[in-house]
């Protein structure tokens, strides 16, 4: 389930998901994930405003990368501009779902995992704009440049606020250690 998905749900008549305020073309954002246990959320997002309507935690705030083919001559650079990202010809941002199915328009393939995504880039047909902790399933074939001026990604867990539940106290415990 995807975060901006679930949030969706919660909250209708709100705006949740991996871009947010023009920052980047939502192409260029990869996903944003969600891992439900019991009730709660852990999930990435740009937002400049508080979760309303839950508790959370900040658990990580976190620069963005585009991972690119190694071969292509942008993955020699030492960072990378929003603007630069947003417009390579020969390498269109790979497009995830919205929370409906549908994708957005762009020239970019249609991605649906992360093995694909690390596959096509791999191949040189595409390239992503991901949270820096996405280095760690690069491959390589893969080079992460930074995005100097892309906004800063929060991964956070989220709970309805009524939850009593000790064990999902514990899992938020041990998130905000780690």
């Amino acid at each position: 389930m995807q975060f901006a998905a679930f949030l969706h749900r919660q909250r209708p008549d709100e705006h949740f998901g991996s871009t947010s305020h023009n920052h980047l073309p939502q192409s260029a954002c990869g996903t944003s994930l969600a891992y439900p246990w019991r009730r709660s959320i852990i999930g990435s997002t740009i937002r400049d405003e508080p979760l309303a309507g839950f508790d959370s935690e900040e658990l990580l705030i976190e620069e963005q990368v585009a991972i690119l083919p190694a071969e292509h001559p942008l993955a020699a650079r030492t960072s990378l501009s929003v603007a630069e990202v947003s417009e390579v010809p020969d390498l269109p941002l790979a497009r995830w779902p919205r929370h409906d199915g549908t994708y957005p328009p762009g020239p970019g393939p249609e991605i649906h995992d992360q093995s694909q995504l690390a596959q096509l880039i791999a191949l040189g047909r595409t390239m992503v704009v991901i949270p820096a902790s996405g280095r760690a399933w690069l491959w390589t074939d893969h080079v992460a440049v930074p995005v100097t001026d892309a906004p800063l990604v929060t991964t956070l867990i989220a709970w309805p606020p009524h939850s009593r539940s000790p064990a999902l106290a514990r899992l938020i415990r041990t998130a905000a250690r780690l």
